[in-house]
């Protein structure tokens, strides 16, 4: 079908203009995310960036349990790089 065809490629000129793929390469400078280290690699705080940004912790970072104060939000678990955990109540 001529018409499918034709749709197909205004489809795939849309993808190429915004995907990651196909933007210019640039130099971009490495994020300096809350917690880190300075014996982090670069690709490691790009990764820790975008985790935190989602809230998701390092699995190192996960307890067994949190001390608790009278004016904590309840906190029922973590998410991690490794899947959610609970917390034990």
């Amino acid at each position: 079908d001529p018409d499918a065809a034709a749709i197909w490629k205004q489809k795939a000129a849309l993808i190429e203009r915004d995907h990651w793929a196909y933007q210019p390469m640039g130099n971009p400078r490495p994020p300096r995310p809350a917690g880190v280290g300075s014996s982090t690699s670069d690709l490691d705080r790009f990764l820790i960036q975008a985790m935190q940004a989602q809230g998701v912790v390092p699995q190192c970072c996960v307890v067994e349990q949190l001390p608790r104060d009278p004016w904590d939000v309840p906190f029922a678990g973590w998410i991690t790089e490794t899947g959610c955990q609970r917390l034990q109540p």
